[in-house]
């Protein structure tokens, strides 16, 4: 994976936090780091090759409520968790077969077992949400929360018969076609 210099040492400056987690500053500078490495990757495809993608970049922890979501809370938590996930993996992939790469694997797997608890003490007293609470960009970040939860393959399964059951109902699949 290459990235720009200006993103990999922002990366870098934000390593300390690897180790201890970080802030919600330091999630951002993370954020906005994988954002110039993405925009820089672009310009040089434009360059080289003269091509440009046909939207902007988006990523999967760039997400908004929407409008009259029922759950503005839940949202915000999914919206944390999934900066935290996405900050973590851009760190692991750009300390990769460094001297950091343990600390970063670490931390990645520090993330994912906060997320996963979060995740299980929620469903254990709620259903699993839909577009009406959190929105089609929470539904999406909340499904790639639970693609992360390898840690416990069992909660994975819980989560795939609910989604599966909410779909052969159609209260699940419907969600995802308003728009």
């Amino acid at each position: 994976m290459h990235i720009s210099k200006v993103a990999f040492f922002t990366l870098l400056f934000c390593g300390g936090a690897i180790a201890c987690g970080y802030s919600e500053k330091e999630s951002e500078a993370i954020w906005r780091a994988r954002q110039m490495a993405a925009n820089f990757a672009d310009l040089k495809a434009a360059e080289t090759c003269k091509w440009r993608p046909e939207s902007e970049i988006t990523f999967a922890d760039d997400i908004e409520a929407g409008e009259h979501i029922l759950a503005p809370d839940l949202f915000a938590t999914v919206s944390r968790m999934i900066r935290q996930d996405q900050n973590a993996l851009a760190i692991h992939n750009a300390f990769y077969d460094s001297a950091q790469t343990d600390k970063a694997a670490t931390r990645l797997r520090e993330v994912n077992a906060t997320n996963l608890s979060i995740m299980k003490q929620y469903f254990a007293t709620n259903e699993f949400p839909g577009v009406d609470e959190i929105g089609n960009n929470g539904i999406n970040a909340l499904l790639l929360l639970i693609a992360h939860a390898d840690a416990d393959r069992e909660f994975q399964g819980e989560m795939l018969e609910i989604i599966n059951a909410k779909v052969s109902r159609g209260g699940f699949l419907s969600t995802f076609l308003r728009s």
